[in-house]
């Protein structure tokens, strides 16, 4: 047997590989509710995510108490295992139940964050509310209307240079934010404390060809850039 064949035989047989392609073949699961019955016994997306895990061979690892966001952060920016996740192991809300990612995992020697998003009806891009679109996070995506699942990386959504401009932003709505909420504190004579507060919500627009994920002339590269990131 050449050792080509032997490379893809093997590459067939890693978890990352199988579970790749199990999460590809979900049907839809509402976020934090059952809406699916095609999984037995299965509540939710992140339990429906979790359940391929284990089918897998993850264990699932539990930590003492909630880890914080700045290592989770680190973890996944640098691959630098500062929460001592073992090989083959996955940590589930690592951050809280409004926390992201829904997922750490740790195939081999690398960690990758998993993010469960989901839409119903004819809304076929998610929304990523304050926590922004970040580069190195897998998403796991599911349709109501179409019951179907895509993975992408956030970097194939967003760009650097956007990433940059929209921290830009935000800091100079809380520059604005502080000035007006400074001037309401003044002018409160009714002693209520009125204030204002800038929730940061990122969200896409155009025509489908932008914003409909199962459809984009992009969606098997990014699928199959996920795959890679996963067996590189």
């Amino acid at each position: 047997m050449s050792e080509i064949i032997r490379n893809v035989e093997n590459t067939f047989e890693r978890s990352e590989y199988k579970i790749f392609h199990m999460l590809r073949m979900m049907p839809y699961f509402r976020n934090y509710s059952a809406s699916s019955g095609n999984v037995h016994n299965v509540s939710k997306h992140e339990d429906a995510v979790k359940d391929i895990f284990l089918q897998n061979g993850l264990i699932e690892f539990i930590p003492n108490q909630k880890l914080s966001k700045k290592k989770v952060e680190e973890t996944l920016n640098t691959n630098v295992n500062s929460i001592d996740i073992m090989p083959y192991c996955f940590v589930s809300q690592p951050c809280g139940s409004h926390g992201n990612p829904d997922f750490i995992v740790r195939f081999d020697d690398k960690i990758f964050g998993f993010e469960c998003k989901s839409t119903t009806g004819a809304t076929y891009c998610p929304m990523y509310n304050s926590g922004g679109i970040k580069p190195n996070y897998i998403y796991i995506f599911s349709n109501e209307r179409i019951n179907q699942t895509t993975l992408y990386k956030g970097s194939d959504i967003i760009t650097n240079r956007q990433t940059k401009l929209i921290k830009e932003l935000i800091q100079k709505q809380k520059q604005i934010e502080e000035e007006y909420n400074k001037l309401l504190n003044e002018n409160d004579l009714n002693n209520r404390g009125v204030s204002y507060y800038t929730r940061p919500m990122i969200i896409q627009s155009g025509d489908a060809r932008k914003t409909n994920y199962f459809t984009h002339a992009t969606r098997e590269t990014c699928e199959k850039n996920v795959l890679d990131y996963l067996l590189s």
